[in-house]
Order: structure tokens, then C-alpha cells, then sequence
């Protein structure tokens, strides 16, 4: 008895291309996406496919599976990377961004969506949670920017009464001492351009560049 069944298909071998076949590949493509006929063609053929269920749910099995692959995911964001490092690129797609208009049926579906995730117990907490630390984190930012900003008129003040024969050497004074030097007016120059003295010191005592006043440095 003879069997008459076909014998099983070989498996399909696929050829990996040569860079110059991809490369001339790709000039071709260019060149064709350069003629308007050819590029209405292809968007209005896209634009079908993009309306057509079983095309969106082969492309989206498809798209899973390739990002299964742990080296495809990796020359992926390795390729993202690289585009974003551009600053060309950024800037086209930060243009693109907001030049783009959110129609009104568009925000009562995101709206939707936002509202359906806030049933979520879960994410609820979440959300809750990070928002309680994102104040946290701001408030204990702006207390060290504070205590940074207070540090530097301190040291600031520091550095002026230290220079400045009403106090001691040792520049122990506080904001009352210099407020007091301020109110004096003993600082004031009518000679300079700023309107304040600059002393030079010197074995001891100090002269104004400007009106050659001088005085002894108290230590």
C-alpha cells in the first residue's frame, strides 16, 4: 500500500540581510516616500489598517511578543536613548507636543479613566502616599534652602563685621551689632562711588582708598 501523503514542509529560513542590501533598501524607500502620490497612498492605506480590529489586535499580539525578547527590549531602549540624547529630536518632539490639540471627546475619556482609577482602594493609597511624600520632600527642601540662604547672610555678616573697627576681632557679633554700625553711618564715604568706605589695612590701622580717613583696628 502506498502512501501518497506530501512530505512535511522544510522550516522557513530566514536570510539576515547584508548592510549594503539594507542600506540600498532603505534609499529606495526614501526615495518613493518622496513622491506625494506615493505617500498618499500609503497614509490613506494606513489609516485603513489603524481602523481595522483584527489588524490592531495582530499588531498589539505581535508587539507583545517581540518585547518578550529580552535582546530586542534592549536595543529598544538602548535606540530611545540615543534619539533622546538629541537635541534636535527633543526639541521636534516637544514642539509636536504642544502643538497638538486634545479634542473634547478625547479629555471625557481621559477624564473617565481617571475617575475609574480612582474607585481603585489601591491606587487610591498609592496615590495618597506619594502625594503625602512629595509634600514632605518639598517642605524639607525648602527648610535646607532656607537654613543654606540663612548660612550665607550669616557668614556674609560675619565677613563684614570682622572687617569693621567697632567689634571685636573675633566676629562674634550678631545682626544687632551690625545693624548698629549700619545706623551709625560711620561706614559712609562722600568720596567713593559706592557711597561706603574701602579700608586698606596696615601695621595696625586702616585708610580709606577714597578719603584717606584712617582708623586703628580694634582686635
Amino acid at each position: 500500500m502506498s502512501n501518497n501523503s506530501a512530505p512535511p514542509a522544510a522550516p522557513l529560513r530566514v536570510r539576515e540581510l547584508s548592510a549594503e542590501t539594507r542600506q540600498k533598501i532603505a534609499a529606495a524607500v526614501k526615495q518613493l516616500w518622496q513622491n506625494p502620490e506615493y505617500r498618499a497612498k500609503r497614509a490613506t492605506s494606513l489609516s485603513q489598517l489603524r481602523h481595522d480590529p483584527e489588524f490592531r489586535e495582530r499588531q498589539s499580539a505581535a508587539a507583545k511578543r517581540l518585547w518578550q525578547n529580552p535582546e530586542y527590549r534592549a536595543k529598544q531602549q538602548a535606540a530611545s536613548i540615543r534619539l533622546w540624547q538629541d537635541p534636535e529630536f527633543r526639541a521636534k518632539q516637544k514642539a509636536a507636543l504642544m502643538a497638538r490639540e486634545i479634542s473634547t471627546e478625547t479629555r471625557g475619556k481621559l477624564a473617565a479613566a481617571g475617575r475609574r482609577l480612582w474607585q481603585d482602594p489601591d491606587y487610591r493609597a498609592r496615590q495618597m502616599a506619594a502625594l503625602i511624600r512629595g509634600r514632605e520632600i518639598s517642605r524639607e527642601n525648602g527648610r535646607k534652602m532656607a537654613e543654606s540662604d540663612q548660612a550665607k547672610v550669616e557668614a556674609r555678616q560675619a565677613r563684614l563685621l570682622s572687617r569693621n573697627p567697632v567689634v571685636t576681632g573675633d566676629a562674634r557679633g550678631t545682626s544687632i551689632v551690625y545693624n548698629r554700625y549700619l545706623k551709625s553711618g560711620v561706614w559712609q564715604c562722600p568720596q567713593s562711588p559706592s557711597g561706603a568706605h574701602h579700608w586698606i589695612i596696615n601695621d595696625g590701622r586702616m585708610r580709606c582708598k577714597h578719603c584717606q580717613q584712617e582708623r586703628v583696628v580694634e582686635q
